[in-house]
């Protein structure tokens, strides 16, 4: 009978090791799954300063981290990320307030997840020797520079409309790469990001001791959301542990690489994407990127400010460029812990 008991006992301790296993092997093949889960993150630009977060995330190993693969791809024109995330070559993409509202009106299946400007980097530079902006009406009778069709041709047309300025007392130049209007005198004002190219400029006029100013129209009430990390809505609802994970580590990304003890290996991962941007411009950028990102201590990164997307699509909606109200609590899931 002891035997008997003795074998009954083995067979019991041999099964539970058994399942054991099986639970332990699972598992780990659930998490090396995990890993190599393939995720692209489509950017809305270059590989540059302006994707020191994720760029910083992905050489430490955040998103390793949290069990995630992360591929970072450029964007541009060609490469438009609300396209790659509706044809499903893309599971996270960057793309303006504007854009984002304008692909909702469509019927786009899209959703934001965060907000990487606080305070948008569209702002406009002039000379200081010619002009002087210390209010909307001082923008009368000036030639603006403008991207037709793009998100700072609807920034100035709201900011004449602040100032209740005829769109007819301005005259509008339309902008391309070449700065060469603006810097002959030609062109009054002109659209830069004052965390990229407005950088890049100041210095170069620097050095030809010439100096420029840089016109804010956030200082003038105008809130126009910028760069936002946006998913589909069905990754969203299907995956909501890798959306977490993905901006938890996307946030610690961004939250060291814009630390000023961390800016020489920041500096360092970006230019081993851009070798054309000298250290020092690469520095200036960052900084120009600090207050724009996280103006404030208790402000995490990331975080949806609703009454800014509120004004854009108000804005969107009075010139047009949208036929009706589309933000929704289902649209807007702050993945700000």
């Amino acid at each position: 009978m002891k035997k008997i008991n003795m074998i009954k006992q083995t067979k019991t301790i041999l099964f539970a090791i058994v399942c054991m296993a099986i639970v332990f092997q699972w598992q780990a093949c659930q998490k090396k799954s995990d890993v190599n889960e393939n995720i692209v993150y489509r950017l809305k630009w270059l590989l540059n300063s302006g994707a020191a977060g994720s760029l910083y995330a992905n050489a430490n190993g955040f998103f390793h981290a949290e069990g995630l693969k992360v591929s970072i791809r450029s964007g541009g024109v060609e490469r438009n990320a609300i396209t790659e995330l509706e044809m499903g070559r893309a599971q996270f993409g960057v793309a303006t307030g504007d854009q984002i509202l304008r692909a909702l009106d469509k019927g786009s299946p899209i959703c934001v997840l965060a907000q990487l400007f606080q305070k948008s980097p569209m702002y406009w530079m002039y000379y200081k020797n010619k002009l002087q902006i210390t209010s909307l009406k001082d923008l009368k009778g000036k030639t603006i520079g403008i991207t037709f069709g793009n998100e700072d041709e609807t920034i100035m047309r709201a900011l004449l409309q602040k100032g209740a300025i005829n769109p007819n007392d301005v005259k509008f130049y339309s902008v391309r790469y070449d700065y060469t209007p603006f810097y002959t005198g030609k062109v009054d004002l002109w659209p830069v990001y004052i965390n990229s190219n407005g950088v890049v400029i100041q210095e170069k006029l620097k050095l030809a001791n010439k100096s420029i100013g840089f016109f804010s129209p956030h200082d003038f009430g105008i809130q126009f959301v910028g760069n936002s990390i946006i998913t589909s809505q069905s990754l969203a609802e299907k995956k909501p542990d890798m959306v977490r994970k993905f901006c938890k580590a996307l946030f610690h990304g961004w939250e060291a690489a814009l630390d000023d003890k961390n800016f020489d290996q920041t500096i360092t991962i970006i230019q081993s994407f851009d070798q054309a941007t000298d250290r020092k411009l690469i520095q200036k950028q960052l900084m120009a990127s600090q207050p724009l990102m996280k103006p404030a201590p208790n402000i995490p990164f990331g975080k949806i400010n609703i009454k800014a997307w509120k004004q854009t699509e108000k804005t969107l909606l009075e010139q047009k460029i949208i036929s009706k109200t589309v933000l929704d609590k289902q649209r807007m899931i702050n993945a700000v812990q």
